[in-house]
């Protein structure tokens, strides 16, 4: 067992060190998933693999368009591995709103050494991608209806007509419940009312004592049923303009 495990270690090492002795950096592409539904989202990986410091120019994408995809997002890593191999990632997050056999189309990436003027081109393997629908199969979808044209003078006055006259009905309604509401709750006489005061009055004087006030209150209350029963401004006259007007 530790002979095998010791050739295994020894086989990455060798090929880690075969990897660093390149002169040319490698390039390495993969996505997942590669069967998707309409809208999914796929981890598209561009990585860039070099035994020295390099620099990486990847392509521009216009309006984020990769083909048949759309770029929803996008991660640039740049490691170094512990052998020194300098490792450049771009991950993308792409997506496409079509059904078929879709393919990310192959992409070339443009490097140097760092303090170099001049540039290598690296190109990714195309990668293939099914992209089914949502949609049950053998269904039909109806075509989409167009855009109706604008609408003409008689049907906008008639929709404002309407709204006003639904306003109007509704506040007639309102108005009309108020007022028979207010009908069905009958109106205190004024004697009635008047011992009602005279009974409040009563109560708040055993509690504040105050024989002042007290007085004051059967006054006014006497010259509001005055007022009620007999039509004499009876608050607002002297006690001799009432006793006379009495």
């Amino acid at each position: 067992m530790r002979k095998l495990f010791s050739a295994v270690i020894i086989l990455l090492l060798a090929a880690s060190l075969a990897h660093a002795a390149e002169k040319a950096p490698s390039i390495k592409t993969s996505a997942s998933p590669d069967k998707i539904f309409i809208g999914d989202r796929i981890h598209y990986q561009v990585e860039i693999s070099s035994r020295k410091d390099i620099e990486v120019q990847f392509p521009k994408f216009a309006e984020d368009k990769m083909g048949d995809f759309e770029i929803k997002d996008l991660e640039r890593k740049d490691a170094r591995t512990f052998l020194g191999v300098h490792v450049i990632t771009n991950r993308y997050l792409i997506t496409t709103y079509s059904t078929g056999k879709k393919t990310i189309p192959a992409m070339e990436v443009r490097y140097k050494e760092r303090g170099q003027k001049e540039w290598g081109d690296l190109k990714t393997t195309p990668i293939e991608i099914d992209v089914g629908s949502v949609l049950p199969k053998n269904t039909v979808i109806a075509d989409i209806k167009g855009i109706k044209g604008p609408m003409s003078f008689p049907d906008i006055f008639f929709m404002v007509m309407t709204a006003f006259l639904s306003v109007l009905f509704i506040y007639i309604l309102f108005v009309s419940l108020r007022k028979f509401l207010k009908k069905k709750i009958p109106k205190k006489l004024p004697y009635e009312t008047a011992l009602d005061e005279l009974e409040k009055t009563r109560a708040a004087s055993a509690k504040s004592r105050n024989i002042k006030e007290y007085y004051v209150a059967i006054s006014d209350i006497t010259r509001q049923y005055i007022e009620s029963t007999y039509s004499l401004k009876a608050p607002e006259m002297t006690t001799e303009e009432f006793l006379q007007s009495l």
